[in-house]
């Protein structure tokens, strides 16, 4: 399924990484899961950041991967999730 859904774009002048589950139909509670993809991280407002991340777009709602991982550190849920959460980049 990874090989099937992985296609490679280059928008904003950077090699971004963007995997479309459109067509799957994956539902998180009431919303489709859009994409993920690892691209420049900006602000609500379209401010760039500078730095790369990944992006999980869930119907019209964006969620940055370092914002989970501050998440799961804050209320203490590291050993909740299946991922390290320490302040090391995971990309």
């Amino acid at each position: 399924m990874y090989d099937r859904y992985f296609s490679h774009y280059d928008y904003t002048n950077t090699d971004d990484y963007f995997i479309d589950f459109t067509k799957i139909n994956i539902k998180i509670n009431y919303y489709n899961l859009r994409h993920i993809c690892f691209t420049e991280k900006k602000t609500d407002d379209g401010e760039r950041l500078g730095y790369m991340e990944w992006r999980i777009q869930i119907g019209c709602h964006t969620l940055w991967l370092d914002d989970i991982k501050e998440f799961c550190r804050y209320y203490h849920l590291e050993d909740k999730v299946h991922f390290d959460c320490s302040d090391r980049s995971i990309n």
